[in-house]
């Protein structure tokens, strides 16, 4: 294999290397680019190519705060990129990484995804390498696939949601009804609890008809 050929050839590698590094954390390639504070298209396929036709390299900059969103080391990047290269090659602390559920906002209207005590049950959700230190055997997490949660979560925010958390006036909550949405707890009542959603007035949600359930943390 010529030099031209070896770098054509590792320069592909480490795109699938980023490629993978966002599946595993639930993301496309342009939402761990923003995740990272990086232009959304930083990781477009046509950003990858030079005028002639190459595949670029990302830059080291880019690389780093892509590994840094990740949670991951220059180390770690290393045998992930072994790891795509040579597919038996052990992936760097699989069997120490927290696994997660997550579906995107819009996907949480399905059947199934829940059991009569609001938690989450089945095989239709999404396993990813969990961004958060600690997270409960019930936790799930939701990626917001909307601009609606503004400003109180940005668009590709992954969120951490708990139905064993109690939830206090001022919590983030995740409502899901007739209506799947985030906001804001108020003041529980013997009629209910309220609920603030993103720029409206609070409203009174029935807990029997509807799961509302504490978000713990979010990424940025």
């Amino acid at each position: 294999m010529t030099m031209s050929n070896r770098r054509h050839t590792l320069a592909r590698t480490i795109w699938d290397t980023i490629d993978h590094m966002a599946a595993e954390h639930g993301l496309t390639p342009s939402g761990l680019a923003r995740a990272a504070g990086l232009d959304p298209t930083a990781l477009n396929p046509s950003r990858r190519l030079s005028h002639d036709g190459h595949i670029r390299l990302p830059r080291m900059e880019t690389l780093l705060d892509l590994l840094d969103a990740a949670g991951l080391s220059l180390t770690d990047f290393a045998s992930l990129t072994l790891g795509m290269a040579h597919p038996s090659a052990p992936m760097p602390h699989a069997e120490n990484r927290l696994r997660l559920r997550i579906l995107p906002l819009s996907a949480l209207d399905a059947t199934g995804l829940f059991n009569r005590a609001g938690l989450p049950v089945g095989l239709d959700w999404l396993d990813i390498s969990s961004p958060f230190a600690e997270i409960g055997p019930n936790d799930y997490g939701v990626r917001l696939d909307t601009i609606s949660a503004e400003p109180l979560f940005r668009p590709e925010s992954l969120l951490l949601v708990s139905p064993d958390s109690p939830i206090r006036a001022d919590d983030r909550v995740l409502v899901r009804g007739t209506e799947i949405f985030p906001g804001i707890a108020g003041r529980r009542t013997y009629l209910g609890q309220e609920v603030r959603k993103i720029g409206q007035d609070a409203v009174l949600i029935q807990p029997a008809e509807t799961w509302i359930h504490r978000i713990i943390a979010a990424t940025c």
